[in-house]
């Protein structure tokens, strides 16, 4: 099985590819592979070094988040 994750910003967002993802909020479905991977990226300066992950029950939730400005992205599968 094969996943793919999806990144979702604000159309206004300086967030153009993963590299841009440094010292970014994100917002993750709880318990999905996004989830994990973006989890394992917060301060892991080999890899993303994300700032933090926001996890919500519903990946609905975490797109209205963002759209009300409390995450930099979301990335769902």
């Amino acid at each position: 099985t094969t996943s793919k994750q999806v990144i979702i910003v604000p159309e206004n967002s300086t967030i153009a590819s993963p590299d841009d993802l440094n010292n970014a909020k994100i917002g993750v479905q709880l318990g999905t592979t996004g989830d994990i991977y973006m989890s394992d990226a917060v301060g892991n300066a080999d890899d993303l070094n994300i700032a933090g992950v926001e996890e919500y029950n519903k990946a609905a939730d975490a797109v209205q988040a963002l759209l009300s400005g409390k995450n930099d992205a979301v990335c769902i599968d």
